[in-house]
């Protein structure tokens, strides 16, 4: 009976898993033009807005989504057998459309440095000599208020703690810089210096006490809270003002699951790339604060449709800055709760030594916090949460983050520092060299374990060229590659042409007939070998071969490099 037990319950998981593998498989290639706009924006009822609180959205990702994935045994059989769960808002060129998640920018179309520094502003701040506070802050650990401008704008003002003048407001604005260029939505924040004569508050402004009262705001009660922010040598202020986003807020969205009364959400969010992949994007800033809470669903109307946008919110905890304090060494390296280094420490009986103890928490400049370059480990950054979307991340979306990362040139990162307006311009440089070296490091870590090659191009009828990453971003040389490639018939998998080169090019001779040909290149860097990747190329009467679909696998499934030759594995 056991034995029989044993052969039903493999059965079932078996059946389970090859259910999981195939649901929500994409085509491997085009058979039209590829999708380039996820149209996620049709008209639709006004959703309902939600409420998270800070406390629930710990627990949530700490314990109850960690719980649920615990169990989550499909997703763990696939992981084992090396065949993850792909993203499942990917075109057939492996690449992110669009979609009121995200716009392709710097990675698609090198931005100018101008474009980078200006970011999402469209106009120059708040306008007037003149602002009228109309509500005081009471969300997040910071102090601030909201105040109106003589255009009748709103803004949100927030500032810096005294001790660490200019550290929160420019990690807020140089990290929005970084996201929207990116690809993400993001507010429009302004560095504004004003005095404490240019602020009147409205008869009807209004502040909560810390019981969640409402009163009455008074000249009094602004006053009290400049008290608590950096006041500049000259006695004025410094603050971010972040305008108000046009649309109605719809309450923060979630790194997992779909929005019910969002009839546009149809992917769960784990499963989407650009979600995944913001893990990278977030460790390169050093975002540890990214979280739920730091999102925002706004109800918007955009060409006559009324639909969800999504945004990435609140970034004075990126970079140097924990908000109101630098970072500690603990940032960035465990989870505010970490289950795992917290029973490696117990059943150690404390002889565990955490890979961040010990390290110097070096503050280079107050303006700059603690930000750390020297034991920055792309491959084990954590934000203060677990991240469902994060821990899905597969090697494809990991290729597809690098790419926007690298993407960035140096001058592009020094534009992005410069709109923090630091007053001392060796903070600035400091700041853009900790940058490009964690750019730097994250292309190094990924890459590797990778297939690093992108960027294919059919050229005329006769080859399929790419570029390898590795080589072109400066990381490995190019005698130290060798590309092996297998041309098939995509209907029948007749083998048509195979060949070993040390060239970025691929001859295409085998695929003059009409059809569909898969490409599988199989690349041994330093030795090591990479993950297959499959190329498609469409033939047709009228045409030569033309590119129709990239797949990328995972390390597990590739052929294995000894000494001089290819080693063939499942």
């Amino acid at each position: 009976m056991p034995a029989r037990m044993n052969a039903l319950m493999t059965a079932i998981l078996a059946a389970l898993f090859a259910f999981e593998l195939h649901a929500g498989a994409r085509p491997a290639y085009c058979t039209g033009e590829p999708v380039t706009v996820d149209f996620d924006m049709e008209s639709i009822p006004e959703p309902r807005e939600t409420v998270q609180s800070f406390y629930y959205d710990f627990l949530d990702a700490t314990f109850f989504q960690q719980a649920k994935q615990a169990f989550d045994l499909p997703r763990h059989f696939r992981r084992l057998a090396g065949r993850p769960k792909e993203a499942l808002n990917v075109n057939c060129m492996d690449e992110v459309p669009d979609s009121s998640w995200f716009t392709n920018r710097n990675g698609k179309r090198r931005m100018t440095p101008e474009e980078v520094e200006r970011g999402p502003n469209r106009g120059e701040g708040p306008a007037g000599e003149i602002w009228t506070v109309i509500r005081a802050k009471t969300e997040g650990i910071t102090p601030g208020f909201l105040i109106r401008d003589e255009e009748g704008q709103v803004y949100q003002f927030k500032f810096d703690p005294p001790e660490y003048p200019e550290m929160a407001t420019a990690a807020e604005v140089i990290a929005s810089r970084l996201y929207y260029a990116a690809g993400y939505n993001v507010k429009e924040n302004y560095i504004v210096h004003f005095t404490r004569r240019q602020l009147k508050v409205d008869p009807g402004a209004k502040r909560k006490d810390h019981l969640g009262r409402t009163h009455r705001m008074t000249e009094d009660d602004l006053d009290a809270i400049l008290a608590r922010v950096a006041r500049r040598r000259n006695g004025s202020y410094r603050a971010v003002a972040g305008k108000y986003l046009d649309g109605v807020p719809k309450g923060p969205f979630s790194f997992y699951g779909m929005r019910a009364d969002d009839p546009n959400d149809l992917i769960p969010h784990e499963h989407r790339r650009d979600l995944r992949g913001l893990r990278l994007i977030a460790a390169w800033l050093n975002d540890n604060d990214i979280r739920e809470g730091n999102t925002l669903d706004m109800y918007v109307e955009e060409d006559g449709r009324r639909f969800l946008k999504h945004y990435l919110i609140d970034t004075g905890s990126a970079l140097g800055s924990d908000t109101t304090h630098p970072n500690i060494d603990r940032i960035g390296n465990e989870y505010q709760f970490d289950a795992g280094e917290i029973g490696k420490a117990f059943f150690s009986l404390g002889l565990y030594r955490r890979p961040w103890q010990g390290g110097s928490q070096k503050v280079l400049h107050p303006s700059v916090g603690h930000i750390d370059v020297e034991n920055f480990d792309p491959g084990r950054w954590k934000p203060n949460y677990p991240i469902v979307a994060f821990e899905n991340m597969t090697d494809a979306d990991a290729v597809w983050a690098t790419r926007i990362i690298l993407s960035f040139t140096d001058e592009q990162i020094r534009a992005a520092v410069k709109s923090g307006r630091f007053s001392d311009p060796e903070a600035e440089e400091t700041l853009t060299a900790i940058l490009i070296e964690r750019r730097d490091r994250i292309g190094r870590y990924w890459l590797k374990r990778v297939n690093p090659l992108a960027n294919f191009a059919v050229a005329g009828s006769n080859e399929l060229r790419f570029e390898n990453l590795e080589v072109k971003y400066g990381f490995a040389e190019p005698d130290q590659f060798v590309y092996r490639y297998t041309i098939r018939s995509a209907g029948d998998g007749a083998i048509l042409d195979r060949g070993e080169l040390r060239r970025e090019s691929i001859p295409l001779a085998a695929a003059r007939a009409p059809g569909v040909y898969e490409i599988e290149i199989e690349t041994a860097g330093n030795g090591k070998p990479r993950p297959r990747l499959r190329v498609y190329v469409r033939t047709s009467d009228e045409k030569g071969p033309k590119l129709a679909g990239i797949i990328r696998t995972t390390r597990k499934h590739h052929s294995t490099w000894m000494g001089n030759q290819w080693k063939h594995s499942s």
